[in-house]
Formats: C-alpha cells, structure tokens, sequence
C-alpha cells in the first residue's frame, strides 16, 4: 500500500505530494510527486518507481498516471491495470490526504 499526503494547501500553487510506501519491498520510503504528470511503473518483484510520464510512451510495467488536478493530482489506472485507493477498486480518482492506494493484485 502507499499513502498520498497532500504537502501543499496554497490555492493557488503548483500540485506537490508524497507517496509513501507503507508495504512492500519499498516499506518506509517516500517518492516527491512534481510535475504535470507522473507514471507509476509497479516491477515483478513489486517495487514502485515514480518517473516522469512521457506523452505517448507507455511502460510495459506502468500500473497508473498521475495527473496534476489544480493543489492535487487525480489518480488514472493502466488498461487492465488494477488500483484500488482506499479498499475500493477505482479506474480514475481524484486523491485526497491520506488515500491509501494499492497497486497491482499483490501490491504494494
């Protein structure tokens, strides 16, 4: 599972998060989110990695993208990718404080 913390409440200021890792191989460690968008690429052994989202590039591991919506970003699942934020299966999402985000069938 991994956790988004909204950092930045200014109305007006760019879109910046923490993913934190609370399972998996990556447990206790944190990924900034910046940018207009972020890939989420889960590997076999089921590490996360964050990279910048390459328009029309697509990730053979890409789990989701992560777009910046306004102070935060909104969540898109892969095709056939499974996402669930907050125990609930979702194919798109607006992420708020403290979701908790599950990706892939064996997670994180």
């Amino acid at each position: 599972m991994s956790e988004a913390v909204e950092q930045d409440e200014a109305a007006n200021a760019p879109a910046s998060a923490v993913l934190s890792y609370t399972t998996g191989p990556s447990r206790g460690k944190s990924t900034l989110l910046n940018g207009d968008a972020v890939d989420v690429l889960l590997a076999d052994d089921r590490r996360v990695t964050v990279v910048p989202a390459q328009a029309g590039e697509r990730s053979e591991n890409l789990v989701a993208r992560l777009h910046q919506s306004g102070t935060t970003f909104e969540l898109e699942a892969a095709a056939d990718q499974p996402v669930w934020i907050n125990g609930a299966r979702v194919t798109a999402r607006l992420l708020e404080n403290g979701d908790m985000i599950e990706f892939g069938e064996s997670g994180p």
